[in-house]
């Protein structure tokens, strides 16, 4: 546009700005990509973060049947009565990124003071920050922001409610839906699977999405692992999860050195490994609790369900059975949210929600076939638990027909046997070892979470050297990966981080390498280019393999405020909350130092 005057206007009663002139153009829409939830969280409430306008863990999730509604819930909440909640807007980019200025469009009240739970109340652009109570310990809370209505032009229209339930009070609705949908029948399934309840333990893995298993075990055994997978087609990854794990300590106990590992950089526990999915997005921050474990992530372009061919685990825990433990326990999976995407389409399907089951969407993900979602329980039981499940439909089946990866192995045998009847095949196994033996090659794919594929070749006695390089410059107050390889066929010759002196590595682990630094007062400095991890492997095997590199902590310096504190000041009352907050909120401290982890579990209930 050439050059012209223009005049900005300023109205004090509604604190607008406009903007006038010739050539002068302005928003007339609000196209909204994404909402997150912000407030004075903490403990189990916003997943304890506190006015984060780009926290993906509080990222609230659209009512596919009522496009413009946004919805999170959260479960477990103490009664406290100051909690603060409003709406950012297009805070993030498509990737999960915060964009310039994440308070640029917020949502609010229309004064900072204490409404009234369970109503409509009109939400106000660049609004102020609403107020609730919770009158009682272990409640819920669903936070609606509706923008089917919302005029931009004018700032009107919008509509906001707080419903809070307390913990005896729970709608039956939700539930009816859930066991009328196809993967619900899991849920059900324990109770009709009267495995012996005299010596033995029965261990049922429930879920409202995975379809369930059972084992029976006559002698308990030490541990038990209840692991979940979602098995689809390969162009779907995983946008966002939310969900809690219940379980009954009077027959299972949680033991934190057998889910995570103590991490002293940090002074708690790193539980990374219990949630394989969430590789490539940072320390994971579930809440742990006696008799729960909550959980949510999200990532906006998807994250991997599969890795070098094989299933990646959504979950995996390790429980301690219980001296003595006999009859029936659940491990009840409730999932608050699920959504996956197709990274080169773009689409995004979600398959739950706070309405329960998308069927649509479910069909489309699992082909319909809901055996594609699954639990699966370790180790098997004795015949008792396999033969339960045959009072159910597939579902019961379907954990037991996935661990085929085991089971398969067993059932391949027949072939081994045909071919002794013919004369090829006995000549055929006599070729198989041959190139195995004979072919020195390795063709190695090196992978990562931050990094491009790279693909190397050597011969077994020769030198692989993978050189992790940055795309841009960077300074880094803090970073920890940890890397993956196969020992039979690499052997670790050097690791280092180039540039940086003082990282701590740990290599006590075959076929693993950890690593982490720090030092905020003088960051790491790179420019582009720079080599970030440099490691070389002497090749002992040959076939093909694959290196892993998981960036779990990569914290840039800043060298001067945030640019999201301004941002309060576009909502004006939205910032000063957060001092007050803290004053406000004896209780809530206390809370947490009940959650080491409260980093949040309530978004896994949204």
């Amino acid at each position: 546009e050439s050059v012209c005057d223009i005049t900005v206007t300023f109205n004090p009663d509604t604190q607008e700005v406009a903007v006038t002139g010739d050539g002068v153009t302005q928003d007339d829409d609000l196209v909204v990509k994404s909402v997150i939830a912000v407030g004075n969280g903490e403990d189990t409430y916003l997943n304890g973060a506190s006015w984060d306008p780009c926290d993906p863990a509080n990222a609230m999730i659209e009512d596919s049947e009522n496009p413009g509604v946004w919805k999170i819930v959260m479960e477990d909440i103490y009664a406290f009565d100051n909690y603060q909640i409003k709406f950012a807007v297009n805070s993030v980019d498509e990737d999960g990124n915060p964009t310039s200025n994440p308070w640029a469009y917020n949502f609010g009240s229309e004064e900072e003071t204490l409404y009234d739970v369970n109503t409509d109340l009109d939400a106000f652009y660049n609004g102020k920050n609403c107020i609730f109570e919770v009158e009682e310990d272990g409640s819920t809370v669903e936070v609606t922001l509706d923008l089917r209505n919302f005029d931009f032009a004018t700032k009107t229209g919008a509509k906001m409610r707080v419903d809070v339930t307390a913990p005896g009070e729970e709608t039956t609705a939700p539930v009816e839906e859930e066991t009328t949908a196809a993967p619900a029948e899991p849920t059900d399934a324990p109770a009709t699977q009267p495995a012996p309840t005299g010596d033995g333990l029965t261990v049922n893995a429930t879920s409202n999405l995975f379809v369930a298993d059972t084992q029976y075990y006559a002698e308990a055994p030490d541990t038990v692992t209840v692991t979940y997978y979602i098995d689809v087609a390969t162009a779907l990854q995983l946008q966002a999860i939310q969900f809690g794990i219940y379980y009954d300590s009077n027959y299972l106990t949680f033991d934190p050195d057998k889910n995570g590992f103590y991490d002293e950089d940090i002074d708690d526990y790193d539980y990374n490994d219990m949630f394989p999915v969430a590789n490539g997005v940072g320390d994971v921050n579930p809440i742990i609790d006696q008799d729960r474990i909550m959980f949510a992530v999200a990532k906006w372009d998807g994250l991997r369900l599969r890795r070098s061919g094989e299933l990646v685990p959504i979950a995996t825990v390790v429980f301690d059975v219980v001296d003595g433990a006999k009859g029936v326990t659940d491990v009840n999976c409730r999932v608050a949210a699920a959504s996956l995407t197709n990274p080169k389409t773009e689409e995004d399907y979600i398959i739950y929600n706070v309405n329960g089951l998308q069927q649509e969407a479910y069909d489309f993900v699992t082909g319909g076939d809901p055996t594609t979602i699954y639990a699966v329980i370790e180790p098997a039981g004795n015949t008792p638990a396999t033969e339960a499940p045959t009072t159910e439909p597939e579902p019961t089946v379907a954990p037991t027909t996935e661990p085929e990866p085991t089971v398969a192995p067993t059932t391949e045998p027949e072939p081994t046997e045909a071919p002794t009847t013919e004369p090829e095949p006995t000549v055929a196994p006599t070729t198989e070892p041959a190139p195995t033996t004979v072919d020195p090659n390795l063709s190695v794919e090196a992978i990562s979470n931050m990094f491009a594929t790279q693909y190397k070749n050597a011969k077994i006695g020769d030198t692989v050297e993978i050189a992790f390089d940055l795309d841009k410059a960077y300074k880094v107050d803090s970073f920890q990966w940890k890397m993956i390889y196969d020992d039979t066929k690499l052997k670790l010759s050097e690791v280092t981080t180039p540039g940086v002196d003082i990282t701590v590595f740990n290599t006590d682990v075959d076929g693993e390498i950890r690593a982490a630094a720090s030092n905020a007062v003088n960051p790491f400095e790179y420019a582009e280019g720079d080599t970030f991890v440099l490691v070389k492997f002497e090749v002992i095997g040959g076939g093909e393999t694959t290196v892993d590199l998981n960036v779990q902590v990569f914290e840039e310096h800043e060298d001067e405020e945030p640019t999201s504190e301004p941002e309060p000041t576009v909502a004006p009352t939205t910032e000063p909350e957060p001092t007050e907050a803290p004053t406000t909120e004896p209780e809530p401290t206390e809370a947490p130092t009940t959650e080491p982890v409260a980093t949040e579990a309530p978004t896994t209930e949204p």
